[in-house]
């Protein structure tokens, strides 16, 4: 086993996995279009060392107790944050730049914070949540 992966539902799959390139200076390795010829299936998206996935949502399929895997959107909200820890204020602040260039809505300008990092954070068009951190102590 090695790392968590996330699976990120969207809106607009098509829409999402150049948005996700660009903003995380990211390649698409693999996407696999559903039966309808329009939304994601699956998508996987080589970014920070890791493998993000990416699907559209699928309201029609539920798992047998009921649940079904929402959008932040449809869900009223994200429920979860990803974080992006670097080494250097520098790459905080080069993200957070590419990520609002792709689209993205800066929450969060970078910062100094109590907890002694150099921390901000996006919202991405798709209603996910994102920070990005490194030590206040890092070279910037």
């Amino acid at each position: 086993m090695s790392g968590i992966q996330i699976i990120l539902v969207v809106d607009n799959g098509p829409a999402a996995i150049p948005f996700y390139v660009a903003a995380f200076d990211g390649t698409c390795d693999f996407q696999q279009l559903a039966d309808d010829g329009k939304r994601i299936l699956n998508a996987q998206i080589s970014c920070f060392g890791t493998r993000l996935m990416v699907m559209d949502e699928f309201p029609e399929y539920r798992a047998p107790n009921g649940a079904v895997s929402l959008t932040p959107k449809s869900a009223g909200g994200a429920t979860s944050m990803g974080h992006m820890p670097f080494d250097t204020k520098a790459e905080v602040d080069t993200a957070i730049a590419r990520a609002a260039a792709a689209g993205a809505l800066v929450t969060l300008a970078a910062q100094d914070m109590f907890w002694g990092d150099y921390y901000g954070s996006i919202i991405d068009p798709f209603g996910h949540q994102w920070s990005f951190g490194a030590p206040s102590t890092a070279a910037a």
